[in-house]
């Protein structure tokens, strides 16, 4: 899946800094995500620290 609306997109809030988006949502630290890879889907958890120039981590468990 490469579809733009499929991507997280590192959005400017203003005041608040940035935050991440999927498909138009805002993503928080902690959250649930699915990740596409090698024909499947990856069951993870998005953190990220609040600073642009950081990328953003997913963790995954031993079992995945």
């Amino acid at each position: 899946m490469t579809d733009q609306a499929n991507q997280l997109e590192l959005r400017y809030e203003g005041v608040d800094g940035y935050r991440h988006y999927l498909d138009g949502s805002p993503v928080h630290a902690g959250d649930t995500l699915e990740l596409w890879k090698d024909g499947q889907w990856i069951l993870g958890r998005y953190e990220w620290t609040y600073r642009s120039e950081t990328p953003p981590a997913f963790y995954i468990s031993d079992d995945n």
